[in-house]
């Protein structure tokens, strides 16, 4: 699993770096972006393929696999038009799936919600201070995680 969403597409943002394909890999402008999301997106769906499809794998993983491969493909889909907090991305999909895993646990406790929150609101909290993005990327990026993993569950 981290072989194919840390390292390999690290890997790979790092050979486009060194070839001049991006100029930095910190991916601040949309084509650069672009770039990182289509080689990321190769790699999260190859881990969702092989999470949907290993016997033992329980299905809360191969949700969640599947919404962060369906959460890039949106980043994407937004990048191509404007620049889309990434983090807010990642927070809103956070949020979402701790709360559709925490509707189906019996016995879940209040901490299921409370720390994503929390997390959450730390992270989006540093990008606006840092002026890093806007409130309509911020609020765009957090709305795209959230359709992301509220979809994967569904599937």
């Amino acid at each position: 699993m981290i072989l194919f969403t840390i390292f390999f597409p690290a890997l790979s943002l790092l050979l486009a770096w060194r070839l001049k394909l991006i100029k930095s890999l910190s991916l601040e402008s949309r084509q650069d972006r672009l770039i990182g999301f289509i080689v990321t997106m190769f790699f999260y769906f190859w881990a969702s393929y092989v999470f949907r499809n290993l016997p033992d794998t329980p299905p809360v993983a191969a949700h969640f696999v599947l919404g962060t491969f369906l959460a890039v493909c949106g980043a994407w889909m937004c990048t191509i038009f404007y620049k889309v907090s990434l983090h807010a991305v990642a927070m809103g999909g956070l949020i979402c799936f701790f709360i559709l895993f925490g509707h189906d646990d019996p016995y879940v406790s209040g901490l299921y919600l409370v720390m994503p929150i929390l997390i959450a609101g730390i992270v989006c909290s540093a990008r606006l201070i840092l002026g890093a993005h806007n409130r309509f990327e911020m609020i765009t990026g957090f709305l795209v995680g959230i359709l992301a993993q509220s979809v994967a569950w569904v599937l």
